[in-house]
Order: structure tokens, then C-alpha cells, then sequence
């Protein structure tokens, strides 16, 4: 071997053409084959050093090489086949795996590059693995780390996602079957996160466009989309849990609040059964008489026809109360109002179909009137709550904008406050006793109800730190407004008690204390309600009041039209005409006063607002009062407005000539006139 060396090295100093190899290139060649085939194996190294000798030969002969490709093509098969036989050689037969055929599906995408995607992404975790099915599908089982930086791993899934995915045989093939994914390991996850996640996976499959890795793709985007579809599962979770805990704490909080009302109930029976009172007997009294009444006597036919009759005369009358008092005068004998309209409902039901007879929905409707005059007659204490109870459940009363100085303390004395009635929704005022920070009870019985309500009221000390003057619940109402309330304040420089009346919103008072003449300052710009459903009831009482404001005024101007002569049956003033509308026999009834005019310019030249749309007017020929309309009247039929006529008619009708009729005879009246030209 040495020898060959010397030999190549004398040949590649003499040559003077430029060739391909170099000495160490030789060199590494010869201990390659030497490695190959083993120390002391001299057929390989002869093999391939007579190769040498036959290029130097050529090179020394004259013979360049040529640059072209197809030689160095030509040369590499040739030394790939000499190479080839030198490891036949020495036994040396390389095992060549055969590979699989692609299945090439529609996509264009095979089976072996997803696999070979997948486990380049996940094959580096020990648990990784890929199974094959009887029926030729496949099993992948990876653990999946998400990506996103807002993914919370230490609190969501600390050891990665569990997942497998099913392939099935005829993948990519077939369209109707595809992979799915499905959570292996689901015990610290929620379970609708889940449910969600496999539909997560199919829904990226059915987007994947043709060309691509379905699957590499389909796993991409549940990547993307984790840490978004875990914030709106744990989103949901919480407000199901906050909202069952709600119900729950409702729940409670209500049969609480029952076995209070329970208590109370009994301590003030126990009371009255002790304490005995005449007004007490007297009411209790009362009770058990209404309790004790006999049911109404069954409907006769005679008083059924007479009950129809009256129904169809007075069904034009617009006040609801005067039509039913009139029906039950129609029908006679003991029947009242309610029992009337109590018979209509009845036979309503029974007609529609609801009932099976009329008798069984009366009988019904006057057990459920008992059972609520028993409940409303019933007494309601609210002296049962605690201070602690009340500041718990009831509202909060806060001054806003309040600045005190001079002052140290305020505290209630008079508070005054505006409820709505739970069963009628009308609101009124109550007014507590005087007292200091004690609880103090407020009651008073609904005027359009009778239903008897009661505030209870916990006073707190306010100051300048705290704004929270009291806490109010009430019973069987809920407190809506604070009006002006008297305040007993405390003097900052020498404690005396102050009292300080009708506080309120805007309030501003500038005075000297008359023990020390310190000069004292309260500013109080407005007061809120803090709790449960004090918007809701507040609105509620809004429109109560804007209802009642508006029966009101209109119960005003019936009363002003009755003074002025206005009476149903009788025309109205000039059959309801005016300068501005000459052509209509009407009034309108204007919603925004109650009131009624001829017409709108009339209404804004004798009222101090502007009108609104009329919804109701007067007949000017009978002042019956009924909804707009163009048509003729619902009670006496004439017509609202002046017809539109083409003829004289006695100077009421047309009277202009272009436009009066060709076979009037005022329309060419007068024209063949002559006029005297004397002076």
C-alpha cells in the first residue's frame, strides 16, 4: 500500500493536466476500503488501486477528461458499480427496507407525510404511540401542550392534554369517513370543555381545503383556539354556579324570611289573645263574618237573559264602573256590579272552551276572592326583624354629595319614605316614628288596596366617612324614594344635638350652634337606594304616578266640560266647530291635560304646553265621547266632518265657483249682469 502511495504521489507531480482527485482524497478512499473489508484484505485494495493505475495511465497517455455531464454521469455508475462489487466482495449485502405504496388521496396529500408530521410534533413525549387496528385503521395517542401564552398550564391541565385520534383505513381515500379525536384522560377537566373539544377537531376537518394535511391542520387549529373555547367553558361554569347559588341563597333567604312572618304572626296572635282590644274584636269580628258568608245564589235563566240585554244597551258607555253599576241596576234583584262582571268572566271562560260550565268558574273565582281577602284582613308585623337582619336583606339609604361641617354626626330622627304597594302597585308615602338609633317600625294600610304595609328601619351613624343614614325593609312594599326627613346632628366642638328638619336633596343650611356659636355647614346634593330590584320598582312607581296624574286630570276636565254645560246626549258648542276647522263637528281629546278643544291651533292659544296627538274625541252633535275616527259617529251616526259637494245647497256646501257643478244654477249667476258706468 505504501509502495501505490509513493507511486500516486510521483504520478501527480509529473502529470501536468488538472484532474478531479487529490492525495489525501486517495488516501482516505484506501482506509475506507481497509475499514470496509478488514486489515490484511489485499483483493479489495488491489481492486481499487488497479482502478488508479488505469486512470494514470490514461492521464499519461494524453488522454483529458471531459467536462461534459453525461461522462461524470457515466463515471459515478461506473465507480458505484465497482464499489458495489468490492463490498460483494468481502460479504457485505446492505439490508434495503421495501416501502409501503402511498395512498394519495383526493387532497393530494398521502397517509405517511400526516404521520410523519405527527410524530415530529409530538414523538419526542414518552407517551407517544401508534397502534394498528384488525380492520387496517390506526390509533395515535399523544399528550398535547397548547401553545398560546395566556394558557394558564399550572392551573388548567398541568401534564398536558391527553388525546387520541382514530384513523380510519380508507383515510384519505373515502370522503364520508374521517378522523376523530377523543379525551383520554378527563378527570380534572370540565366536562362540557370535553364535549366541546372533539367538535372542535371535526369542525377544522370539514373546513380543510383540498391539498392539505387534514389532520396536522386539524390539530393546528384546536391549538389556536384552546385557551378561547376553556375561558367560555370556565365562563359559563361560573355563572351556572353563580346563578345556582343565587336560586339557592333565594331559596333560603325566602323560607327565612317565611318562618319570620310565621312567628311574628303567631307572637302577635298570642298577643291579642292576652291583650284583647275592642277595635280588635271589632275587626276580628268583621273577619269572621266575611268568613262565614254564605256562596252567591246560582244564576236563574231569567237573570241571565236580563244580564245579556244590559250587556249589548250599555256596551257604548266608555266608564267602565258606571257601565257594570248600570248592567246590575238592568238585572235587579241583589246582583251587584262585581257579581256581574264575576258572571260575564265565567260565561267568557265557558264559551272559549276553558271551563266545562259557568256555575264551576264563578265558584272557583269566589274561593280564590276569599282565600285574598282572608290574606289581606290578615295581620302583618315587621317588629320580628332584627337590626342585623334588616341591614342584611333590606336596602341601603345613602346621601350623595354630603359635606358636613362643624358637624360630627347625623342621625335620623323622622324618615320619610316613598313605598310601592306589592299587590296594586300604587305608590304612596310613609313617615317613621321619631326616635334615635334604635329600630323603629313603619305601617300604614294601602288606599287603593287596604293591604297593610310596614317598614322596618334600622338607623345607622353617619358621618364623614360613612353616607349610609339607614337600612329599610319592607313588608308586603318596597321602598322606592327618600323625601325630606328630619336629622338629629351633633355639634363637633361641644356634642349638643341638633335638630335639623326637612333634609333632603339640594339641602344647604349655614348656621351657628347655639351652645359653643361654632359655626356649623351640611350640603347634602341627592340619596340613592342601594339593593335588589330598586330600579325595577321605581320605574314601577314612575308609571303609576304618570297613570294616576293622567286620570287626574282627566276626571279635571270632565268636571270643568260638566260646569260648562257639556252633556252627554246634548250638542256641543256651535255642533263643534271653530274659525280654525269649519268643517269639522268634533271636539279632540288632547292626552297631555286630559282636556278637550275643537282643535289643535285652539288648544295652544288657550293652554300653557304644546298639544299632543289626540287619541279620543267628542261628537259634536251628541258629545259622546269615543276613539278617533273619520267614520260617522258610534252613537247618534252623523258624520264628523262636512262632506266635500260640488253644489250650492243653501250656501252650505260649494261655493266656489270653478269648482261648483255645471247644473247649479249659482254657478253662472249674476255673470250677465251689467254694471252702470255712472259716477
Amino acid at each position: 500500500q505504501a509502495s501505490r502511495q509513493s507511486q500516486v504521489s510521483h504520478l501527480f507531480s509529473e502529470s501536468s493536466y488538472i484532474v478531479k482527485f487529490s492525495k489525501n482524497q486517495v488516501s482516505c478512499s484506501l482506509n475506507l476500503i481497509e475499514l470496509v473489508a478488514g486489515p490484511g484484505n489485499s483483493l479489495c485494495v488491489e481492486t481499487y488501486v488497479s482502478y488508479l493505475d488505469d486512470l494514470f495511465s490514461n492521464l499519461q497517455m494524453g488522454r483529458a477528461p471531459k467536462e461534459s455531464a453525461a461522462i461524470k454521469e457515466a463515471e459515478e455508475r461506473r465507480l458505484q458499480r465497482e464499489s458495489e462489487k468490492a463490498l460483494a466482495a468481502v460479504g457485505y449485502r446492505p439490508h434495503i427496507p421495501t416501502a409501503r405504496p402511498p395512498l394519495t388521496g383526493p387532497s393530494g396529500s398521502t397517509l405517511e407525510d400526516e404521520l410523519w408530521r405527527l410524530q415530529r410534533l409530538y414523538g419526542a413525549s414518552d407517551d407517544f404511540a401508534m397502534e394498528e387496528l384488525d380492520g387496517g385503521g390506526r390509533t395515535i395517542r399523544f399528550t398535547h401542550h397548547c401553545t398560546d401564552p395566556d394558557w394558564e398550564a399550572e392551573n388548567w391541565a398541568p401534564h398536558g392534554l391527553k388525546l387520541a385520534i382514530t384513523i380510519p383505513a380508507i383515510y384519505p381515500v373515502h370522503d364520508l369517513t374521517s378522523p376523530e379525536l377523543r379525551v383520554l384522560v378527563t378527570a380534572d377537566l370540565p366536562p362540557r370543555f370535553v364535549q366541546m373539544l372533539p367538535l372542535l377537531f371535526a369542525e377544522a376537518l370539514a373546513k380543510a381545503s383540498p391539498g392539505s394535511p387534514a389532520i396536522y391542520r386539524a390539530l393546528q387549529h384546536v391549538d389556536r383556539f384552546l385557551c378561547r373555547l376553556w375561558r367560555n367553558v370556565r365562563t359559563i361554569a361560573e355563572r351556572e354556579h353563580s346563578l345556582q347559588q343565587a336560586n339557592e341563597q333565594a331559596l333560603k333567604d325566602e323560607r327565612q324570611r317565611h318562618e319570620k312572618l310565621l312567628a311574628a304572626l303567631e307572637q302577635q296572635a298570642t298577643m291579642d289573645k292576652q291583650h284583647a282590644s275592642s277595635g280588635q274584636e271589632v275587626q276580628s269580628s268583621v273577619v269572621a263574618s266575611k268568613a262565614s258568608q254564605t256562596p252567591a245564589q246560582p244564576w236563574s235563566p231569567e237573570e241571565q237573559t236580563l244580564l245579556e240585554a244590559a250587556i249589548v244597551q250599555f256596551k257604548s258607555e266608555t266608564d267602565v264602573k258606571r257601565r257594570w253599576n248600570l248592567i246590575a241596576k238592568h238585572v235587579g234583584g241583589c246582583r251587584t256590579a262585581r257579581d256581574c262582571a264575576e258572571r260575564y268572566r265565567a260565561c267568557r271562560d265557558f264559551a272559549l272552551g276553558k271551563t266545562g260550565s259557568p256555575d264551576a268558574t264563578l265558584a272557583h273565582t269566589q274561593e280564590e276572592n276569599a282565600s285574598s281577602s282572608a290574606k289581606a284582613l290578615a295581620p302583618v308585623s315587621a317588629i320580628a326583624w332584627s337590626v342585623d337582619e334588616v341591614r342584611r336583606l333590606g336596602v341601603e339609604v345613602r346621601l350623595i354629595g354630603l359635606t358636613l361641617e362643624g358637624f360630627a354626626t347625623i342621625i335620623p330622627h323622622v324618615l320619610r319614605l316613598q313605598v310601592v304597594c306589592s299587590r296594586c302597585k300604587k305608590p304612596l308615602d310613609v313617615e317613621s316614628p321619631g326616635g334615635s338609633i334604635e329600630a323603629r317600625t313603619a305601617e300604614a294600610a294601602c288606599p287603593t288596596c287596604k293591604q297593610e304595609l310596614s317598614v322596618r328601619i334600622a338607623p345607622s351613624i353617619c358621618h364623614g366617612g360613612c353616607a349610609a343614614i339607614a337600612h329599610v325593609l319592607g313588608v308586603n312594599c318596597h321602598p322606592t324614594q327618600f323625601l325630606r326627613s328630619d336629622m338629629d346632628a351633633t355639634c363637633g366642638e361641644c356634642t349638643e344635638s341638633i335638630r335639623v328638619r326637612n333634609v333632603g336633596p339640594g339641602y344647604k343650611k349655614r348656621a351657628d350652634c347655639s351652645a359653643c356659636h361654632s359655626r356649623v355647614n351640611m350640603a347634602i346634593e341627592g340619596a340613592e337606594f342601594l339593593g335588589n330590584a330598586v330600579a325595577h320598582w321605581r320605574q314601577v312607581a314612575e308609571q303609576q304616578g304618570e297613570r294616576t296624574n293622567a286620570r287626574q286630570q282627566l276626571q279635571e276636565a270632565r268636571r270643568q266640560e260638566r260646569e260648562l254645560g257639556i252633556l252627554a246626549g246634548q250638542p256641543l258648542p256651535n255642533n263643534g266647530q271653530c274659525k280654525h276647522f269649519s268643517k269639522s263637528y268634533r271636539w279632540l281629546r288632547f292626552p297631555c291635560c286630559g282636556r278637550a278643544f275643537p282643535c289643535p291651533v285652539c288648544h295652544d292659544e288657550k293652554a300653557d304646553h304644546p298639544h299632543e296627538w289626540a287619541n279620543r274625541m267628542l261628537c259634536g252633535h251628541c258629545s259622546h265621547e269615543q276613539p278617533f275616527s273619520k267614520d260617522q259617529c258610534a252613537k247618534c251616526g252623523a258624520a264628523q266632518t262636512r262632506s266635500r259637494t260640488a253644489y250650492w245647497e243653501g250656501g252650505e256646501g260649494n261655493r266656489n265657483r270653478a269648482t261648483m257643478a255645471k247644473n247649479d244654477p249659482h254657478k253662472y249667476k249674476g255673470l250677465g249682469k251689467t254694471v252702470s258706468s255712472k259716477k
